[in-house]
């Protein structure tokens, strides 16, 4: 079973490895939030699947850091994040 890791709205999951192609170069992944103030990450690798949601690669440990949550450290690996709404029951069945 994949590791998977919460920080606010932003979901991390771990995925196989997979090559992301040639030349590739460090990136830094910001997800928007509800608070205006984006989630961070340095990546080695990524492909944007989405506006919300990315496939990168770690090529060592790195944190995903937002300024009103902890850090969360993150292996080596290659991993999915995309960004989640928490369910309303006032709005939905």
């Amino acid at each position: 079973m994949p590791k998977v890791w919460r920080q606010g709205d932003i979901v991390v999951q771990e995925i196989p490895t997979r090559d992301f192609g040639i030349g590739e170069t460090k990136h830094t992944i910001e997800f928007p939030s509800e608070t205006g103030t984006p989630h961070t990450i340095q990546v080695s690798a990524m492909e944007s699947m989405d506006e919300s949601t990315y496939e990168f690669r770690l090529d060592q440990p790195t944190q995903l850091v937002h300024p009103v949550h902890q850090p969360i450290a993150l292996p080596s690996g290659s991993f999915r994040a995309f960004r989640i709404r928490d369910f309303d029951r006032r709005f939905g069945d």
